[in-house]
Order: C-alpha cells, then sequence, then structure tokens
C-alpha cells in the first residue's frame, strides 16, 4: 500500500519546550493513521514555519519522507491530537 498523502513510511513525531524544557520523540507509522489524519499532515508538512514562538509553549516538529513542518502547540491540527499519546510511552 502506498503513502502518497504525506510522502515516507513514517511520521517522526517531536514535541519540545514546556515550562520544563523536555524534548519528547516517536514514531508513528503512517499506515496507522486515518485518511483524515494523513491530509492534516499532508497540509501541515506544505504549512510555512511560525513567524513567532511563543515561551513555555508545546512546539511540535512533524517529518516525513523528508519533509518536516514545525507547528506551535495552538497550531497543531486538532485531527493529530490523539497522536501525542504516543510520546509518553509505548503504544
Amino acid at each position: 500500500m502506498t503513502q502518497p498523502a504525506a510522502e515516507g513510511p513514517d511520521l517522526e513525531l517531536e514535541r519540545s519546550g514546556g515550562f520544563a524544557g523536555l524534548t519528547l520523540r516517536t514514531v508513528v507509522p503512517l499506515s496507522q493513521l486515518t485518511p483524515a489524519q494523513l491530509e492534516a499532515l499532508r497540509q501541515s508538512l506544505s504549512r510555512p514555519p511560525p513567524r513567532r514562538r511563543h515561551p513555555d509553549r508545546f512546539e511540535y516538529r512533524l517529518r516525513s519522507g523528508g519533509r518536516e513542518a514545525v507547528l506551535a502547540e495552538q497550531d497543531l491540527p486538532p485531527v493529530l491530537r490523539p497522536l501525542l499519546s504516543r510520546l509518553e510511552g509505548p503504544v
């Protein structure tokens, strides 16, 4: 099965920032994303980087197929939010 919506086999998801400044990372196979999540990922990877950063807020870095997006916490598409639980531990 091909993954044309995001152009890579996996989604690398990283959260940094917040009060503690910790960085959490995980890898999610694109085959586990819903069609709506794949479309939101494709759109996110097409967005320009945020213009200003907010201190003490989380920032999310999405990577797939050699493309990358950095999104401020408030800009993360709601359909991708369920993936954030994977940053906390094993699936």
